[in-house]
Order: structure tokens, then sequence, then C-alpha cells
């Protein structure tokens, strides 16, 4: 009967023998089965699969803690602010997201699951192969790039047709932005999970698209 956050922290402290569990696998157990199975149906969605080009295993549950992110970031972002609300350490945010999806209504996890299915074709369209992925490391998924413009891209109610044509200048946009900002290199790179560093991740994925759709720059 303890609360959510004493229980995270007491298996964190046992968890030392044999394989230590990573955090996403303590949280895994602390979640209850409608929660699990909400995660994995994610993960397993052909969208998901199709925007990460199937770069992320889950053999220790690092796809279920990418959507896990996914949620805790859709939660608190607000388009009209263009800020991700009560920040918290990045660790803090997410138990605290299972603890809630634990309860959540399944109308509520309903309209969860169709914003990520569309915000994955969204990216796909948009950045196609490059997804999500720094310049010549396609393979690797980062997880910054991952939540930030899979979150703000829910904002926009562009279609996939017309995110296709925007698909060249958006990778040299975004590749340009990594080159020539080092605050945004660095915030998708080292230290991502300060508060600092989430600013600038949504407001510059935000800046961006406005760009495509306008033209110009807000900077």
């Amino acid at each position: 009967q303890s609360p959510m956050n004493v229980k995270f922290d007491i298996f964190r402290r046992v968890n030392t023998g044999g394989i230590p569990l990573n955090s996403q696998e303590i949280r895994n157990i602390l979640a209850n089965e409608s929660t699990r199975h909400f995660l994995l149906k994610m993960v397993n969605s052909e969208e998901f699969q199709t925007a990460t080009r199937g770069h992320v295993n889950d053999i220790r549950m690092d796809a279920q803690e990418l959507c896990l992110r996914f949620i805790t970031f859709y939660l608190r972002y607000d388009p009209a602010s263009r800020e991700v609300t009560q920040l918290k350490s990045m660790g803090n945010m997410m138990d605290q997201c299972i603890e809630a999806l634990n309860s959540m209504p399944q109308k509520e996890l309903d309209r969860i699951y169709s914003a990520f299915l569309s915000s994955m074709k969204k990216c796909r369209a948009l950045f196609g192969d490059k997804a999500f992925s720094k310049p010549d490391n396609e393979h690797i998924i980062n997880k910054v790039l991952f939540t930030s413009w899979a979150v703000v891209l829910c904002s926009y109610p562009l279609s996939e047709n017309a995110l296709l044509t925007m698909r060249e200048h958006a990778i040299h946009l975004l590749y340009s932005k990594m080159e020539a900002d080092a605050r945004y290199f660095t915030a998708i790179s080292s230290s991502t999970g300060s508060k600092t560093s989430i600013k600038k991740q949504f407001e510059t994925a935000h800046l961006l698209m406005e760009e495509l759709i306008h033209g110009t720059s807000d900077q």
C-alpha cells in the first residue's frame, strides 16, 4: 500500500543482485496488466516500427521506454505556450506517467494511441529514413529527437501528403540547425534531461515547423 514513488525507490535500492534491472524494467514490474499491454501495443504497431525502421529493440524494454517517453511529454506539452509543463527529472516524470497510466480510463488510452499512430505516420512522411536520427547515423534512433518531434507534430493538423512535400526542406533545416546551433546540438546530445535542454528541444522543433509552413523563422 506504499505510495508509488516509495515503491520505485525501494526497487532501485534493492536492485543489486544478478543482472540489475534498468529503470523501464522496474517500471514494468509496477505497471498493471493494462499498462503493460498498452505499451506493447504501441511498440508492436506497424506505424512505430516503420517510423523507427525497426532500429529500436525491446530486449531490455528500450522500445517500451521510448513509447513511454512519448506519452510522458504528450501529456505535458502545451501547444499554445509551446512549452512542456510541470517539468521534473526525466525519471520522475516517467515514473509518474506509469502511475497515471495504471488508472487511466480506456477512452483516454484510445486518444493517446490514436495520436501516437498519427504522429508516427507524420514523422515518417516528413523525415523518411532519416526520422529521429542525426546526420550519417540513420541506424541510431535519438530518443530526444523522437520525443520532441513526435509530440510537436501532434499539434499540427497536416496531412501526410503535405508533410511529404516538405521532406527535403525539413531534413535540410534540421541538419543545418544541428550544425549551426551549438545549444540545440548539446540539448539533443548531452544533459538531455535538464529543464533547459528539454525547453530547447521542443522550442526548436516548433520553430522549424513554423519555418517549414510559413517560410520564415521566429528566431
